[in-house]
């Protein structure tokens, strides 16, 4: 199932008493999605006759207001070993001094940028070109600041995002650079920590293979860990009524173990063992208190979990984690069972987004795991589409338009004019490209 047909495409808008009308100028269509070393097809619009012509992979237009410059065509060129030392293949079509039209070919050098991988976004077609053809998004560094305390206590680490833009001015030999056009936290985790011992005073016990009081010295452990986990991942969708839109995956979830145990072992004589034993604590691990994916209208659904596995290697063994517990013994071994309290669970689900045919929440196509080791639900809409093949696409003025494969749902929300009507021949369709 694809959310849409193509790769990419490139819009001119216009705006107009009537809100923003468009042209289609170049678009990389691939009925199968990318991979590496798959052959992509584009189509650029020929300016003079109106007609799209191919050509292979990723293709974009830009024109010059000033007909010495002229119109050029654009496809990056990536070295089969998808080395970073591509190239920007060009080629330039103008009048010179007597009118006459012109085609020059020729080749710009990749600028280097330190981190930023130029290959994972051409060779799968993950760009976004503005109607101008003059800025390409889509690429990305990546930085990863460490604690600042080697020791992991009481520390933060994050993980950035920078978003960078290839610009390209036009001249007779065109220039490329990278422009950095924003930042985010992609995420960041803060750990709170303390283990400290100290003695706790005594107690006096008779055991009962002792007829005389004994005096057993305590000490008191202090544990606590507490890690908190943020992430927020922007997506881009593609440029729509004149701007390129995205949505973002916000998660937040915390780990954490609280002990407080004060207690000793004690021997009085032969086969005589006695334990004095006292703690509280808690602890929670995966407890995601927040996250969903944000469209620019709204919240999608709020995908929150709880993860109930494992055991906490500390002082005091719970059966398992999302516990409570507050006891105290005192007495020969082997000790009781110490009872523990379940914190509550959330309903427990997961979600993520299949697709995203506009920044509209209602827009998206996603799946759903409504409870533990249950399947996935994909949906769209009121309509549960799970396990079916569709098609679907969106006008780049957020015209909709999804179905089934075998047309048992179809979906179509225009902005102006009728709807579409599908011919009673047709029992299957097999792509939907809105150009």
């Amino acid at each position: 199932a694809l959310a849409q047909a193509y790769v990419n495409r490139q819009v001119a808008f216009t705006q107009s008493a009537f809100g923003n009308s468009y042209e289609t100028l170049a678009a990389t269509v691939g009925i199968n999605a990318p991979f590496y070393h798959s052959v992509l097809t584009g189509w650029t619009k020929n300016s003079a006759t109106g007609a799209y012509n191919a050509v292979t992979g990723t293709a974009w237009i830009a024109k010059s207001p000033d007909p010495s410059i002229g119109e050029f065509l654009f496809r990056p060129i990536i070295p089969t070993n998808f080395s970073d030392a591509g190239t920007l293949q060009f080629q330039r079509f103008f009048r010179n001094a007597a009118g006459e039209t012109q085609v020059v070919v020729g080749n710009i050098s990749m600028p280097l940028l330190d981190g930023v991988r130029k290959i994972d976004a051409f060779t799968v077609a993950a760009v976004f070109i503005s109607g101008d053809g003059l800025s390409v998004s889509g690429f990305s560094k990546q930085t990863f600041s460490p604690p600042g305390n080697p020791t992991g206590q009481n520390t933060t680490s994050r993980t950035t995002i920078e978003d960078f833009d290839l610009k390209i001015t036009l001249a007779e030999t065109p220039t490329l650079a990278f422009v950095k056009t924003g930042e985010h936290v992609l995420s960041q985790k803060t750990n709170q920590y303390r283990d400290t011992t100290k003695d706790a005073g005594t107690v006096s016990v008779t055991p009962d293979c002792d007829a005389d009081p004994s005096i057993i010295r305590l000490r008191t452990t202090d544990f606590y860990n507490a890690t908190t986990y943020n992430s927020e991942e922007t997506t881009f969708i593609g440029y729509l009524n004149g701007a390129l839109r995205s949505y973002r995956r916000v998660e937040n979830s915390l780990y954490l173990a609280s002990i407080q145990n004060t207690g000793e072992n004690t021997l009085f004589g032969l086969n005589c063992f006695w334990v004095y034993q006292q703690g509280k604590g808690e602890s929670i691990d995966k407890f995601q208190l927040d996250g969903g994916i944000i469209f620019s209208n709204g919240t999608l659904i709020n995908s929150i979990g709880s993860d109930k596995s494992g055991g906490f290697p500390g002082l005091v063994l719970p059966p398992n984690r999302n516990t409570r517990w507050d006891y105290l013994f005192v007495g020969p071994l082997p000790a009781p069972p110490v009872q523990y309290t379940p914190i509550p669970q959330p309903v427990s689900y997961r979600m993520h987004a299949a697709g995203a045919l506009t920044d509209r929440v209602e827009d998206a196509i996603y799946s759903l795991q409504t409870a533990e080791n249950s399947p996935a639900v994909t949906k769209f809409r009121n309509f549960d589409v799970t396990g079916k093949s569709y098609v679907a696409d969106a006008s780049p003025i957020g015209e909709v338009f999804f179905a089934t494969v075998d047309l048992g749902v179809i979906v179509h929300v225009p902005k102006r004019g009728p709807k579409i009507v599908i011919p009673p021949n047709v029992v299957k369709l097999l792509a939907a490209v809105w150009f």
